[in-house]
Order: structure tokens, then sequence, then C-alpha cells
């Protein structure tokens, strides 16, 4: 699949469950702008083998980076909604082959619809936590992969999360994410075989609504 049609599909997607018709006394979208890290797991997204045992001719691994990302979500209840997400991260690639160990500079593109379920921990929902799961889009680019391109890749990701409210009447929150893209990358021109790779993020935002809030329906959840 190309970049240009992962990034329709799941646009798609996204404005698909942003337009759904909805109770209006219910339904509330919220963007959430996010900073994060990506925090790599240590193996390597690229191994090809070499002649000797145990000493790889080409290896790629990532090295950890910042990356910012927002969110876009829609509550149909309390409990259930639907989030898009992207976010974008440019950080390094150690590359070794035979000349030795390098950090060549590499980007990260992440895309994902996920179905979301909020647990609330405090009878007012000033605290609450949430568990996610949909589909993803990965993308790699940079000099690093320049001589092995990486495919766009489908990913399945997964996500746990907790908010709490900052301003109650206002219904702006702070937010911790866990997510993981599970991902099988395919780079042109290379013999490795990765097979399933995870890339981590965690990530923080602040919760903005902007639909679907109003005063009266901050003073019904304080109750």
């Amino acid at each position: 699949m190309t970049t240009k049609r992962a990034f329709v599909c799941i646009a798609v997607l996204v404005l698909g469950g942003i337009l759904v018709p909805a109770d209006r006394a219910r339904a509330q979208v919220q963007l959430t702008p996010a900073f994060g890290i990506y925090i790599p797991h240590g193996g390597p997204l690229l191994e090809e083998p070499g002649t000797t045992p145990g000493k790889p001719l080409l290896r790629k691994a990532p090295i950890g980076a910042a990356l910012l990302g927002a969110r876009l979500s829609k509550w149909f209840s309390p409990r259930i909604g639907i989030e898009g997400n992207i976010g974008y991260s440019l950080g390094l690639i150690a590359v070794r082959n035979e000349m030795g160990v390098s950090d060549v500079s590499a980007s990260l593109t992440l895309a994902s619809v996920t179905a979301q379920y909020r647990v609330n921990a405090s009878q007012d929902g000033s605290l609450a936590f949430q568990l996610g799961s949909g589909i993803g889009y990965v993308g790699r680019g940079g000099r690093a992969w320049a001589d092995t391109p990486a495919s766009p890749s489908l990913a399945l990701v997964l996500s746990v999360g907790a908010h709490a409210l900052l301003d109650p009447r206002r219904r702006v929150t702070i937010r911790g994410e866990l997510e993981d893209y599970i991902s099988w990358p395919q780079f042109r021109g290379s013999r490795s075989l990765v097979g399933a790779y995870h890339d981590p993020i965690f990530s923080i935002g602040i919760g903005i609504p902007i639909s679907g809030h109003n005063k009266s329906s901050g003073r019904k959840s304080s109750k």
C-alpha cells in the first residue's frame, strides 16, 4: 500500500467516525495536541546475515527520539468513543556495517484510528483510564533508509492511558498515553526478515473540547 493510499484510508475512517450522527447532548469532540517520546526496545528493524555466524552484514536499529502529535476524539457516550491520531518524529538509526557503527538521520510517521473504552476512576469523572485498539500506518524515511527504502506498513495499534480534569467547567484535561504500533516492515533491496516489530510511543497532551461540551454538562458531571 502506498503512503498516499494509507493516509486516505485512515482519513476516511476518522472523518466517518467524527461525522456519524449522534445524540448532541452526549457526543463530545476533543482535540489533544501532544508531545511524546519514541521508545525503541533495542531490537533491529533490519538485519542482513553475513558470512560469519552471529555477525550481520548490515544492521539498523532505531534510537529514541521526541515526537509531536495530535489526537481527534469523538465520544458517543461516557464510555465509548473513536479516535484518530497522527505523530511525527525526527530521530536517528544506529547503522552497523563492515565500516563500523554510525548514527544516521531518519524520520517516523505514525497514524491510527482506534476504538476507545473509558473507565472512570472517580464518581465525577475527574480521573479516568482508557483502553484502545485499532489499525494504523507506519512510515519510515530519511537518509538511514536511502539504500534500503522502507515500504509503508499497516499496523495493529494497542493503547492504554489516563486523563485528569484540569478545568472541570470547561472540561479541559491532561492526558498520558502509551501506544504500541505492531507492524511487519519490509525493505526494498534487502533480504532482512525481522517479522513483527513493535514501535512504542509515550505521550502527554492537553485535551481541548471543540464540540459537545457546555457549562451545563460540566455541572451534571460534578454531581
